[in-house]
């Protein structure tokens, strides 16, 4: 799903610039539990899934919706982490993410 031809630094920047306006988060101590981020960001998510298809099935679970309401980012945040085999956090404060170093 994730394109093949981004470096994880490059996945990171643009899922920082994706909840530069985030609509709504709920996360606890130990994990983020959705990021939903504005319709508008979807040229950003294009740049993570390349592949037409891989997209179509990412935003299936929201219909038509997520044109008007937003869409979850914790879906390719995962991705992410599982393709680098990197543990990826967000500071909601400073809306960016990060590499976990611990």
């Amino acid at each position: 799903m994730l394109n093949k031809k981004l470096y994880l630094e490059q996945c990171i920047c643009l899922l920082s610039e994706m909840i530069t306006d985030i609509i709504d988060y709920d996360s606890d101590s130990d994990s983020v539990i959705y990021i939903l981020v504005g319709p508008e960001k979807i040229e950003h998510l294009k740049k993570l899934i390349s592949n037409e298809k891989d997209l179509e099935n990412y935003l299936q679970g929201y219909g038509e919706n997520w044109k008007e309401e937003g869409f979850d980012i914790t879906g390719i945040l995962s991705e992410i982490c599982s393709k680098f085999n990197v543990d990826i956090w967000v500071d909601f404060k400073e809306n960016k993410f990060f590499l976990n170093n611990v």
